[in-house]
């Protein structure tokens, strides 16, 4: 019985979305249809409107969604796309102490209560999304748009010392499906605070001491020994990615690239055709220019507390 009803109330529900579509655009934008407002916020004199036409039936615009700002009933700023959000655009996959940004929450630390408006671009399982930041307080403006690529469990976070909050995010820029497929795709992690107007990769705070000499001998021993090398399907050890790229995602290039050396189990050519697409792939990423700047960086208290040791056992697992 409890079936049947939430059967008929599914129904009644897809009839309602249904219902709720216009016959048809006329050459008019998303805006102009109330109907497919979605969700509504305001923060004083701004609201923020979502509009989506996902459940009609059929295609009505170019883009599915549109995002509309407004301060004292006049229209600041549109856009449309596959699907926005405001906040975070899943909020079941934020870290523990990933912040809560309701709008108004000031992100920048600048004083001034901002927005975050989410966008899930493309019609992919995973891929892509954008945070989007805009100024809400006395005066309007778009402070920037932050690509997220697959990390869609982005998230921002607080940290001793830093007036606004740390964007808490990994690059999927450059090694989304490598080696094989998504699943072991190494991304590497990045921390982004507000400097000099924008969110930009925040070197201090990544950089991270290397492993000593022992730890690092024991894990590319452990990654060696691996019995991933002899598996048909995907034989390689995906735990050794993920370790190599956070030796470079921390300021330590030379150690991973000596590290892979190591840790390679099977042939050469393999090595050399893993790594080289490997390194080619970094060198796209939109991270690049300012990894690159990382290794200069000293220690500091604000540098991240990695346990190598630890870490190499946690990937190393089957």
């Amino acid at each position: 019985m409890n079936r049947l009803i939430l059967f008929l109330f599914l129904l009644a529900a897809s009839h309602a979305a249904a219902a709720a579509c216009p016959a048809k655009a006329g050459g008019k934008d998303i805006f102009a249809f109330p109907e497919l407002e979605k969700s509504h916020a305001v923060f004083k004199d701004y609201e923020v409107r979502i509009f989506d036409s996902g459940d009609c039936k059929k295609k009505l615009f170019k883009q599915r969604s549109g995002l509309e700002i407004l301060k004292g009933g006049q229209r600041l700023y549109t856009q449309t796309g596959n699907g926005f959000s405001v906040g975070y655009p899943y909020e079941d996959d934020q870290s523990p102490d990933a912040f809560p940004v309701p709008i108004g929450t000031d992100l920048t630390g600048e004083g001034e209560p901002d927005l975050l408006v989410s966008e899930y671009s493309s019609e992919n399982p995973h891929c892509c999304f954008t945070f989007h930041v805009f100024r809400i307080g006395k005066t309007f403006g778009k402070i920037q748009s932050i690509p997220l690529f697959d990390a869609d469990e982005s998230d921002f976070v607080q940290r001793p010392g830093q007036k606004g909050l740390i964007l808490d995010s990994a690059d999927y820029s450059a090694f989304a499906y490598f080696p094989f497929g998504f699943a072991g795709s190494p991304a590497g992690r990045v921390l982004l605070s507000f400097q000099n107007g924008q969110f930009r990769l925040d070197l201090k705070r990544i950089k991270a001491r290397p492993p000593t000499q022992q730890e690092f001998d024991d894990c590319w021993k452990r990654f060696r020994a691996s019995p991933a090398w002899k598996k048909q399907d995907q034989p390689q050890p995906m735990g050794m990615w993920y370790y190599t790229t956070d030796l470079i995602y921390t300021g330590n290039p030379a150690i991973a690239w000596n590290f892979l050396l190591q840790s390679w189990g099977s042939n050469r050519d393999t090595y050399r055709k893993y790594v080289g697409e490997y390194r080619e792939r970094l060198a796209k990423s939109v991270y690049s220019a300012q990894l690159a700047d990382l290794e200069k960086i000293k220690i500091s208290a604000e540098s991240q507390k990695i346990d190598w040791r630890q870490q190499c056992i946690d990937y190393a697992q089957p």
